[in-house]
């Protein structure tokens, strides 16, 4: 049922008027060149457009559509019909997606029925039977019918059914429980970053405190090294005495390696008092010479070398202990007297003595020597 049945319509409507002309001669013929009912009622189901079928079908009398035709039977017909056609499955047309689902709204139920009118255009063929040509006049009242549900692809659900109402409470009720989990997962989120947030805030104000303190440290001790290194010798000495009663083991070792590095030989002597009357040996290191080539020789053979100090007396400078050595132990067995006047150390004991003078290097330096061996280089560390 095209354009092309309802142009030949609106010519047929046109020649209305010799249809009445020809129905007024009541030639015999007319009836007999009219098509079989189930002719014509064929040609309207094969017309219908899918998901109608024809329940009722109502032809009117034939008229011929050129009443000048020698044979009455080789003219055309035309004949109006009304025809009942109903609805061979209830349509729908989607309304909205809700997750996997298409919902459906209905258009229309199963057997709705309609009423189509217009004309029916019948011509015999020289070979028998009939050329039947429908054109409906109302066919826009079948437009806009839908489909079944089968033919919208994926799962769908009608509105309004049971069905339906129980899939959107679920859906509503997993959008819910999804919508929350999201928001408490945002919630756990923000709250995580708030800690970090807390956390680097916490440890940035902690370094930034760090390092106020360690400018501070640093300012405090560069200041008592200023004044262990500058202005007048008065200054210098209670400079040292004051870090030396310090509580802060840092100021007190600070003070001793500034005083001991430092120019001021009263200040040095100061430092090696207090270094020596803190300890109760100190081990001498021994090094070959290259006037005596049997010096090498003696280092190997005498081993480790050690001042050990009974008591030293911070008001004269005066020591006394012992000093000796596993492979001089004969010659060195008793007790060693020595003094520490200004930067320099001098220990007696039995035919040897050791000579030491404070160095750059926070070290004494020195010459070992004994009766009956050739001198070595002698050094203590002052650590």
């Amino acid at each position: 049922m095209g354009g092309s049945m309802n142009g030949w319509l609106r010519v047929g409507i046109a020649s209305l008027t010799l249809w009445v002309i020809a129905a007024f001669l009541g030639s015999p013929a007319l009836a007999q060149a009219t098509p079989p009912l189930d002719v014509l009622r064929d040609q309207m189901t094969r017309d219908l457009p899918a998901l109608w079928k024809l329940e009722a079908f109502s032809p009117g009398p034939a008229q011929p559509t050129d009443p000048a035709a020698r044979d009455a039977a080789e003219r055309p017909v035309v004949q109006t019909f009304t025809a009942v056609v109903s609805l061979t499955a209830s349509t729908f047309t989607a309304d909205s997606q809700r997750g996997p689902y298409t919902l459906l709204r209905p258009v229309a139920e199963q057997g709705t029925r309609k009423t189509l009118s217009g004309l029916i255009k019948s011509t015999r063929r020289d070979t028998g039977g009939w050329t039947v040509r429908v054109g409906v006049q109302n066919i826009y009242i079948l437009d806009n019918i839908g489909q079944p549900a089968d033919r919208f692809q994926g799962r769908t659900a009608i509105i309004g059914s049971p069905e339906a109402t129980k899939l959107l409470t679920e859906l509503d009720q997993t959008a819910k429980q999804q919508n929350e989990a999201e928001a408490q997962r945002q919630r756990r989120q923000q709250e995580q970053l708030d800690t970090q947030l807390s956390v680097v805030k916490a440890e940035a104000q902690r370094i930034a405190a760090d390092h106020a303190l360690i400018d501070q440290r640093a300012a405090f001790l560069a200041q008592v090294r200023r004044q262990l290194m500058e202005g007048e010798r008065p200054t210098r000495i209670a400079a040292f005495e004051a870090a030396l009663k310090s509580d802060d083991v840092s100021q007190r070792v600070m003070a001793l390696s500034t005083a001991l590095v430092g120019r001021d030989a009263v200040v040095a002597n100061l430092a090696l008092r207090t270094f020596l009357a803190g300890k109760k040996s100190l081990p001498v290191q021994l090094f070959a010479t290259r006037e005596s080539k049997d010096s090498e020789t003696v280092v190997n053979n005498l081993g480790p070398l050690t001042l050990t100090i009974d008591r030293f007396d911070t008001t004269t400078g005066t020591l006394e202990g012992k000093m000796g050595a596993p492979g001089y132990s004969i010659a060195l067995p008793g007790s060693a007297f020595g003094y520490l006047a200004q930067t320099e150390l001098t220990i007696n004991s039995y035919g040897c003595s050791l000579q030491l003078r404070l160095s750059e290097v926070e070290t004494l330096d020195g010459v070992f020597r004994c009766q009956t061996l050739p001198p070595l280089i002698a050094r203590i560390t002052l650590d």
